[in-house]
């Protein structure tokens, strides 16, 4: 047997968060980050090794994701909340996002629903802070709530562009958003 101080892995602390680097944040395949490793470190690993070291990598940052979670969902701050479209396996899911000036967690669902909604901000979250979202429907909950006003820009915009009355009122209304955000900046 080997001595405790020996890690049962081949990959050290610094390769270990390398890898999950590679297909973490950048999202490359295990195939392309392991090219990467091969051409530019010299060094061979198998697809089953990549995974294996995304495991592990999961498993330690787990209890400090739960603790972000727990903050971001107990806290009285704004929160803004969004989803986007996410594959994952060849399967369309949903990446949901709930976030404070503190904290960020992300979420991976299967869907766009009231169901993955709640499972995102728990049973805390919805006393106790005011909401900016977009205007998707199943952000229509009870409590404070505003709408994100990039996403109201973009609206305003598409009116701008028109013509007639429509186009008048759209540069307006932009003239009034360009002083609400410098105002706010």
């Amino acid at each position: 047997p080997l001595p405790k101080s020996v890690g049962l892995s081949a990959f050290g602390t610094k390769l270990s968060a390398f890898m999950g680097f590679l297909t973490g944040t950048c999202r490359l395949s295990r195939r392309t980050a392991l090219c990467i490793l091969k051409e530019g470190l010299g060094m061979r690993a198998a697809v089953g090794s990549q995974s294996n070291v995304e495991g592990r990598i999961a498993a330690a940052l787990k209890p400090s994701y739960e603790e972000i979670e727990k903050q971001v969902r107990r806290s009285r701050e704004t929160k803004h909340i969004d989803e986007t479209g996410w594959k994952q396996w060849g399967k369309r899911e949903f990446v949901w996002v709930l976030s404070t000036e503190s904290g960020v967690v992300y979420k991976i669902q299967e869907g766009r629903g009231a169901q993955c909604r709640d499972a995102l901000l728990g049973d805390t979250a919805r006393r106790r802070a005011v909401f900016i979202t977009d205007r998707l429907a199943v952000y229509r909950f009870q409590g404070l709530h505003q709408y994100c006003l990039a996403h109201l820009k973009r609206d305003i915009k598409r009116f701008a562009e028109r013509a007639g009355l429509d186009g008048e009122w759209g540069k307006v209304m932009l003239e009034y958003l360009k002083t609400v955000f410098e105002l706010w900046r």
